[in-house]
């Protein structure tokens, strides 16, 4: 008939549509984690004390060493009197069981830390701790 040229699939099309889909999929599923109210979870009880989760915006830090031992550790000038965990233990499963005597709550970002045992600083460090981490330094 001599009309036209020959029709050709135009694949920036489906590439497109493909990539329209999965921005509206990925905003779809932030905007339904946005709707849900923030939930925290109890962590543990002892002696009448309630550890509760802080949230996304929180992370935590604890200490291993070859003895359990008491420390003291300084993180951005507050002082936290805590005790070590023996690092046999932590090595086995690599988790710690958090408690308020072993664990110390803090907020993301950075932080400078000093542990002091027996009036000695045995570790001293700027560390960076992120949302829900929970930070192991071995000293």
């Amino acid at each position: 008939m001599g009309v036209g040229g020959t029709a050709g699939f135009d694949a920036t099309l489906s590439d497109k549509a493909i990539s329209a889909a999965l921005s509206q999929l990925v905003e779809n599923i932030i905007n339904k984690c946005m709707d849900k109210p923030w939930r925290s979870y109890f962590l543990s009880v002892e002696d009448g004390v309630y550890i509760i989760s802080g949230g996304a915006d929180q992370g935590a830090v604890s200490f291993v060493s070859k003895k359990f031992f008491p420390i003291t550790v300084i993180i951005d000038g507050k002082e936290y009197n805590v005790m070590s965990v023996k690092d046999k233990a932590y090595k086995t499963d690599r988790k710690i069981k958090r408690t308020a005597k072993n664990t110390i709550k803090v907020s993301t970002g950075q932080h400078e830390i000093k542990v002091m045992a027996a009036n000695d600083i045995i570790y001293s460090k700027k560390i960076f701790v992120s949302a829900t981490e929970h930070k192991i330094i071995e000293l």
